[in-house]
């Protein structure tokens, strides 16, 4: 399996970087490190892609359904996603149910309230202008 090819790829890197420690201008020690440094990030990467693949077909049969799996998922979800303190521009600490509150007045004061913009059109406004008489 990968995780002991991964185990045994790392044991055989310790040693050799033990021995570049007695002995660091030792050329074939320096290039038996770097083989197992690559072969190291190519059994990671193997490691990491046979997770992703388990945790998308353990997603595919538990997922979509009502089950424990899919209510576990989404509250971590929401969990991660939720901002309990927030401090504003003016260094106060806002915590709990003052965060919402918090964001919208940062930015009504952003960007202020809406209200009705009135914009007289002056031929003063345009630079270039089509001739009228083609």
């Amino acid at each position: 399996m990968w995780h002991i090819e991964k185990r045994a790829i790392r044991s055989h890197l310790e040693q050799t970087q033990r021995l570049i420690d007695n002995d660091p201008l030792d050329q074939q020690l320096l290039d038996r490190e770097a083989e197992l440094l690559a072969s190291f990030k190519v059994a990671s990467l193997d490691e990491e892609r046979f997770l992703k693949q388990k945790a998308k077909v353990h997603w595919l049969a538990e997922g979509d359904a009502n089950t424990k799996f899919f209510h576990n998922t989404l509250k971590c979800r929401n969990h991660r996603a939720r901002i309990d303190v927030i401090t504003d521009t003016n260094g106060i600490l806002h915590e709990g149910k003052e965060v919402p509150k918090a964001f919208v007045d940062h930015y009504v004061g952003f960007l202020g309230k809406e209200e009705a913009v009135i914009m007289p059109i002056t031929q003063e406004l345009f630079d270039v202008r089509i001739d009228q008489a083609i």
